[in-house]
C-alpha cells in the first residue's frame, strides 16, 4: 500500500512553493550527506552540522519525518516510506526500533506501522500518530506495543497527523482537517473536541474555534499547546484558541505575530524557556518563535540543499521535524537530505 503521508507531503510542497529533490549520493566532492562539506560566507548565528544518516556504517534513513527524544538521550525517527520508527543512540548508529517495511499494517497489537507521522515521548512509551490507520500507537522503550484507546462516545473519525501530551498528563490528538479538528484526552478520561467541524482559521473556545489543514502539535512546560495550521501557529491555552504568528500569504519574512510568514510549517517543538522551533518545510528554513510571538530563522538561507554552517550558510532539504535534547541542542528531520541534523543555539 502506498502511503498517503508520503504522497501528501509533496502535494503540500506543491500547494505552496515547489517541490524540490536535493538527495545526494556519498561520493567525495559532493555536497550530499556524507560528504566532506566545508563552509563558505559569513553567516551568523547557530551551528548546523549533521549528526546522523550520513555514515553508512551506522545505518541509514529514508524520509525522516517526525523525530523525539526518551529519557536516555536516544532518538526516535518516523519514516513514512519504511512505515516504520528508527531508534538513533547518542553516537549517531541507527536501528529499527519497530515497524516492517515489508508489510505495513494496522493491528492493534504489534510492530506495525503504516503512514507514522508525528511522535512523542512521555510515561516511559512512545506515541506514534498513523494517518492511514486513524489511531495512535504506543511502544514501550522495550517495544512492546498497543493501540492508544480512549473513550470515544461520538465516534469521533480520525486522521492523526501528530499528538502531544502537556506536564499535567493531557493527551491532544491533531487531525490533518479543520473538520476533524484537535482532540483533548484529559488526565481524568474526559474527551474535549476542539474546533466546530469547519475547515476554516478562526480563533475561539473549543466549541467556536475552527482550524484548516493542520501538520504538527507540541506542548511546552507551561501546559501551552502549539499547532501549525494552515502557515500559522495556534496555542491552545486555557481552553481557548489563538493564532500567534503567521497570515495567509505564503512567505518567509520574520517579524512579530501576522507581520511573520511561513510557507509549510511542518514540524514543532518546544524548549525550556518555552520559544517554539519550526521546521518551515518549503523554506528550507528553521525558524524560531517566542512566547511572544515574534519570528526569527535562525538556519537556512531558503535554498533547497545540503550544506553545514553558522545560520545562513547551512542549507537544508525540506526539513521536516524538530526536537530539543535535554542539553538544549535542537534537532532537525531532513527528508529531503534523508539525515538528522543538529544545531548547537
Amino acid at each position: 500500500m502506498q502511503k498517503t503521508l508520503f504522497l501528501r507531503l509533496p502535494i503540500l510542497l506543491l500547494l505552496t512553493l515547489s517541490i524540490f529533490s536535493c538527495k545526494k549520493s556519498n561520493d567525495a566532492g559532493n555536497t550530499g550527506p556524507g560528504a566532506d562539506s566545508t563552509s563558505t560566507g559569513t553567516g551568523t548565528g547557530p551551528g548546523v552540522s549533521t549528526f546522523a544518516g550520513n555514515t553508512s556504517s551506522k545505518g541509514s534513513l529514508s524520509t525522516p519525518t517526525g523525530i523525539c527524544f526518551d529519557s536516555q538521550g536516544n532518538l526516535y525517527v518516523t519514516e513514512v516510506v519504511y512505515s516504520d520508527v528508527k531508534k538513533i543512540d547518542a553516537s549517531g548508529n541507527i536501528t529499527v526500533f519497530t515497524g516492517q517495511s515489508s508489510n505495513p499494517g494496522c493491528e492493534d497489537v504489534g510492530s506495525t506501522l503504516s503512514d507514522p507521522g508525528g511522535i512523542w515521548f512521555a510515561h516511559d512509551s512512545i506515541y506514534v500518530a498513523d494517518h492511514i490507520c486513524s489511531h495512535v500507537k504506543t511502544f514501550s522503550l522495550a517495544g512492546v506495543a498497543k493501540t492508544y484507546l480512549f473513550n470515544n462516545p461520538n465516534n469521533y473519525f480520525q486522521e492523526p497527523v501528530g499528538i502531544c501530551i502537556d506536564n499535567t498528563g493531557n493527551v491532544f490528538i491533531a487531525n490533518e482537517f479543520g473538520t476533524e479538528g484537535i482532540l483533548e484526552i484529559t488526565a481524568a478520561g474526559q474527551l474535549i473536541e476542539f474546533g466546530d467541524g469547519t475547515q476554516a482559521v478562526k480563533d475561539g473556545s473549543a466549541a467556536t474555534a475552527e482550524f484548516g489543514i493542520v501538520s504538527s502539535i507540541c506542548a511546552d512546560n507551561n501546559g501551552n499547546i502549539y499547532i501549525a495550521d494552515s502557515h500559522r501557529i495556534r496555542r491552545i491555552a486555557n481552553g481557548t484558541v489563538t493564532t500567534i504568528a503567521g497570515n495567509d500569504n505564503l512567505g518567509g519574512a520574520d517579524g512579530q505575530g501576522a507581520a511573520a510568514s511561513f510557507a509549510g510549517a511542518m514540524g514543532l517543538c518546544t524548549d525550556s524557556k518555552g520559544n517554539v522551533y519550526i521546521a518551515d518545510i518549503n523554506n528550507n528554513l528553521i525558524r524560531m518563535m517566542t512566547p511572544g510571538g515574534k519570528v526569527t530563522t535562525i538556519a537556512g538561507n531558503g535554498t533547497a540543499g545540503f550544506k553545514e554552517g553558522i545560520g545562513s550558510q547551512a542549507e537544508f532539504s525540506a526539513p521536516s521535524g524538530v526536537c530539543v535534547d535535554k542539553n538544549g541542542n535542537l534537532f532537525v528531520a531532513d527528508y529531503g537530505n534523508n539525515v538528522i541534523r543538529k544545531i548547537i543555539l
